[in-house]
Parts: C-alpha cells; sequence; structure tokens
C-alpha cells in the first residue's frame, strides 16, 4: 500500500518544498536561509512534518527543522554535506536563547 500523495499539505507547507516517495511525504515550509558571514555555510530553518503511509498511514508531528550545509566540500560519492535536527518549540526557544548569550559575549570579548 502507498501513500495518497493528494493529501491535505498543512498551512505552512510549500508544495514546491515538499518531496514525496512511495511511503512518505515529507512537508516543508518555504525555508529561512542565510549564507554565515565567518565560513562557508548555508543555514536553513523551517518547519517540517513527515506523513507515513503503508500499512499504518499517519501523520506525523510539525517540528522547526535546522539544517547546515558545508558549501565548501562535498561527501566522497559527490553529495552535499549537510546535518540537519529538528526541535520541538522549546528546543528551538533554547538555542535561541544560548545564541543571544553567545552573541553578547562575543560582542564584550570584541570591543
Amino acid at each position: 500500500m502507498s501513500i495518497n500523495h493528494n493529501l491535505h499539505h498543512p498551512g505552512f507547507c510549500d508544495p514546491r518544498c515538499c518531496t514525496t516517495d512511495r511511503d512518505n511525504v515529507d512537508h516543508r515550509s518555504s525555508p529561512m536561509s542565510w549564507k554565515v558571514a565567518a565560513d562557508d555555510y548555508l543555514v536553513t530553518t523551517g518547519l517540517a512534518r513527515l506523513d507515513g503511509g503503508g500499512p499504518f498511514p499517519h501523520t506525523g508531528r510539525t517540528l522547526a527543522r535546522l539544517d547546515l550545509l558545508d558549501l565548501a566540500s562535498d561527501n566522497l560519492d559527490g553529495s552535499r554535506r549537510t546535518l540537519g535536527t529538528d526541535l520541538t518549540a522549546t528546543d528551538a526557544r533554547l538555542l535561541a536563547a544560548a545564541l543571544v548569550t553567545v552573541a553578547e559575549q562575543l560582542e564584550q570579548v570584541t570591543r
């Protein structure tokens, strides 16, 4: 049994960013991306939800997505080097607060 790819996309979903395979639909919002100034990486954030099909169809949890793409090098097979993780709203807020704290510390030591 395969998933019905004509299912309803969640409100945040940008169908141009969705990917589907035989049993899954990976819903994604339009990404917010920026190249970091100090290194060759692209940071991307957005919302994501993985819906499954197969014998036990289900609607996944909507989570915040954080990806880090290495712009300077590739894997041995030529694929892009990307690290990513899904975050709960609490995780995303903790990360944001931690980054603000580190940014403030950086400003203090570089003055």
